[in-house]
Formats: C-alpha cells, sequence, structure tokens
C-alpha cells in the first residue's frame, strides 16, 4: 500500500513529468558534453548531484534520462518514462517502497541490483536514480557501495545528495560530485509562473526560500505562503499587542508543520539569536508534549521585543 499523500491546493508535477528544466545550466551541459564524448573518453558512471533540498536535483535527472534515452530511441520519451514505460530506468526512492517507510529500504535497493544485474547482457545504456541518498540507512548505503565500486558496463548513476557531509567519504571518492546551486530569484519567478500561472510569489517568499522553490511550492501547497504574510505583517505592526500575538500563534500551533514559519520569520528579519531559540523551543515542546500555542507566543514576543 503506497503512503497516503498529503492533501494541498496545488498539484505541483512530479520530476519525472517536468517537460522543462529551468536553471543548473552549467551541471547539465557538464553532462551532455561528457555523454556525446563517451566513445573518445569513458563516461563517469556515477553523478553525485548535491546540493539544497527542493532545488531541482531530481529534476535534473530525469532531464538527463530523458536526453539519454530520447538519443537511444531516436524520439521524445516524455511520456514513457512518465507512465514508466522505460525498461532501463531503474529508480529508487520513497515511493517505490513496497511499504510506506520513513528511509529508502534495503529490499528496494537490492531488488535494483538484481534487476541490474538480470539486465546486464543487454546492448542499451541503463540509467539508476536514488532520489535521495540522505533517505539510505548506513547498512543500505554499504551495499549501495558495493554496486558503486563495481558499476555495470553502460550504466549511468545519478545520486541525489541533500548534504555531500552525510554521503559516505567511499561514495563521493567513487563520484563526480556536481555541486547544484540554490536559485537565484530570476530562476524561482520562471518557475512559479510556470507552475503556478495567476499566483504571485511576493519578494518575502523569495527572500526565506534559501534559492529552493520546493521550499515556496511547500508553504503554497499548504496555504503556508498566506499564514508567513500575516505573521510578517503582524510583526512589522507597530499597534499589536499581546493578545494579537496570543491570536497568532494559536494559528500557527493548529498545524504542528507551520510552527517552522517562525523560524523563517526571524530569518527574514536576520535575528540570529532568536532563530537558535526557536529552533531550541519547538524542539523542546515537541519532545516533552508541551502546548505548542505557548511555545509560539513564546518566540514571537521575543521577535517583536527585538524589532
Amino acid at each position: 500500500m503506497a503512503p497516503k499523500k498529503k492533501e494541498t491546493f496545488f498539484d505541483f508535477p512530479r520530476p519525472v513529468d517536468a517537460t522543462e528544466l529551468i536553471g543548473h545550466g552549467a551541471v547539465r551541459r557538464a553532462f551532455l558534453d561528457a555523454w556525446a564524448r563517451r566513445d573518445e573518453y569513458p563516461i563517469h558512471p556515477v553523478w553525485l548531484l548535491t546540493g539544497p533540498k527542493g532545488i531541482g536535483k531530481a529534476t535534473l535527472a530525469y532531464d538527463l534520462a530523458r536526453h539519454i534515452f530520447s538519443e537511444i530511441f531516436g524520439r521524445d520519451v516524455s511520456q514513457q518514462m512518465s507512465v514508466g514505460g522505460i525498461g532501463d530506468l531503474f529508480i529508487v526512492d520513497l515511493e517505490h517502497n513496497l511499504v510506506p517507510a520513513k528511509s529508502i529500504t534495503m529490499n528496494t535497493v537490492c531488488d535494483m541490483i538484481e534487476k541490474l544485474q538480470l539486465s546486464s547482457m543487454g546492448e542499451s545504456w541503463r540509467v539508476v536514480i536514488i532520489d535521495s541518498i540522505d533517505e539510505l540507512s548506513r547498512g543500505t548505503e554499504n551495499t549501495l557501495l558495493k554496486t558503486l565500486e563495481e558499476p555495470p558496463a553502460k550504466t549511468i548513476f545519478f545520486v541525489i545528495a541533500h548534504s555531500l557531509d552525510a554521503v559516505l567519504p567511499t561514495i563521493r571518492s567513487r563520484a563526480r560530485v556536481e555541486k547544484m546551486r540554490p536559485l537565484p530569484s530570476m530562476d524561482l519567478l520562471a518557475i512559479g509562473a510556470k507552475l503556478l500561472p495567476g499566483k504571485e510569489i511576493g519578494s518575502d517568499l523569495i527572500k526565506i526560500s534559501g534559492g529552493s522553490f520546493g521550499r515556496i511550492a511547500g508553504l503554497i501547497a499548504t496555504g503556508a505562503d498566506t499564514l508567513f504574510a500575516d505573521t510578517i505583517r503582524m510583526l512589522k505592526d507597530k499597534t499589536a499587542n499581546g493578545a494579537h500575538l496570543m491570536t497568532l500563534a494559536k494559528r500557527i500551533a493548529a498545524n504542528p508543520e507551520n510552527m517552522a514559519i517562525l523560524t523563517d520569520a526571524s530569518a527574514y528579519f536576520g535575528l540570529a539569536n532568536i532563530y537558535s531559540e526557536a529552533i531550541f523551543d519547538i524542539d523542546r515542546a515537541n519532545v516533552l508534549n508541551l502546548d505548542p500555542e505557548i511555545a509560539a507566543f513564546k518566540i514571537l514576543t521575543g521577535m517583536k521585543k527585538c524589532l
């Protein structure tokens, strides 16, 4: 049974369904150049795509896989990839686990390795996308390492990592590491115009996104962008009093995921001390099952005093 998906206000496309890549042109060109010259210089089999979450690493991986298979088949394979109709594309991610899980299971990785071995006699190129290595247990990562140490012929691995420091050094040493940077404002707005026509993405959201459209999309998808805007307005409002802040604290605390708005707000105003205290107070409220309204009110009051 697949994990139940959260209800959202917008239906954002999966990375495999994206028909246009915005940003990351340098990394894309680096791979396509290596791919075009593969007969002259053997192409590196493992490409480690690293960078902040939500900047388009998986979208790039699928874009490159689409290029490979379109060249091989001599036609556009976008539709075929979208419905999983290419047997030489192997996906390792949370959605492909047989049971709901918080991490990619050992069985999923072992199943991928077994299928690679069974198809190793074919003449066609194969692509493996692992999204992401951050979601592998250490034991599962070691199992993957054994395959990366001696990768099968004519196989490209796109390994996605949100945190390069968390990747085993032995895996890093066997990969070509491509550090993907946060998206600039123009690219974020271009993606927004494509995916959310008619929806204005304000400068406040751009400012706290860290160059991640995934972060913006997450706020918009849950309606938290409106709550964040209300939080910024109230903190700027010189007439706002304790009662106003408590009302806002109750709105924020109504959904545990909204508590991140408080750290976003402290980062927005550049309140480094409050940011650290907010993380501590939110974690403490979660661990000790304290009233989240009180924690939210305390953080809001602390920010208000600093402004």
